[in-house]
């Protein structure tokens, strides 16, 4: 997960109990081996959808929050650097 901001530790026991192969230490969740959460083309267990809904909600939200400053900074280029004329 490099890249990624760290979890907080106590959600480790639950995405260990969705079947992702993690350990704590020092206070920091490791995966401990490579894992795919899911394949195309194939179903999808309800294990797998909770590990998606649990890791892209919040890339998700990120998304949302830059996409809305994307558009605040547009519309405040458009109506601060409009000169009117008569």
């Amino acid at each position: 997960m490099c890249g990624v901001e760290p979890m907080a530790h106590s959600l480790e026991q639950t995405v260990r109990s969705l079947g992702m192969p993690t350990a704590l230490k020092n206070g920091v969740v490791l995966l401990t081996k490579d894992y795919t959460v899911c394949k195309e083309g194939e179903p999808l267990t309800v294990e797998q959808a909770r590990i998606l809904v649990f890791f892209f909600f919040s890339f998700f939200f990120f998304f949302l929050l830059s996409f809305y400053f994307r558009l605040i900074r547009f519309f405040s280029f458009l109506f601060f650097n409009l000169e009117i004329t008569l």
